[in-house]
């Protein structure tokens, strides 16, 4: 294998590494943002809870009830659809995958190296 065909595979490793690795930062920065609204839904139950118990005894209770559900079902909606673009980025690089293939005959130094003493190489440039 020539150098060229050599280098051109090591960049394209490298870029794909890169790639992954970008795409890894942003799972899980859509990962953060999950927790964040799961969170947002368990304080959500836990005020619907609070809202439930005080106003028991009043005839505004099934009314608020239901606000509380909208909120809840909207972040549920949130929730759902993180999941899909985390989704959706696993996808994009799973597909993306670079598959190097080292078919062709690798380097060796089996073959005749000459090398070229420091003298002559400075001789060489002047």
């Amino acid at each position: 294998m020539d150098f060229s065909k050599f280098s051109k595979k090591v960049q394209a490793v490298a870029s794909s590494t890169a790639k992954k690795a970008g795409e890894q930062v942003q799972i899980a920065k859509l990962q953060i943002d999950k927790t964040t609204i799961n969170k947002d839904i368990t304080d959500a139950f836990t005020a619907l809870g609070k809202y439930c118990y005080l106003n028991l005894d009043k005839e505004e209770l099934v009314e608020g009830i239901k606000e509380y559900k909208r909120d809840i079902d909207e972040l549920k909606l949130k929730v759902a659809a993180l999941d899909k673009e985390i989704a959706s980025v696993k996808e994009n690089d799973e597909a993306d995958e670079i598959n190097v293939d080292f078919e062709e005959k690798p380097l060796t130094f089996e073959e005749d190296v000459t090398v070229v003493p420091e003298e002559e190489k400075a001789e060489d440039k002047e």
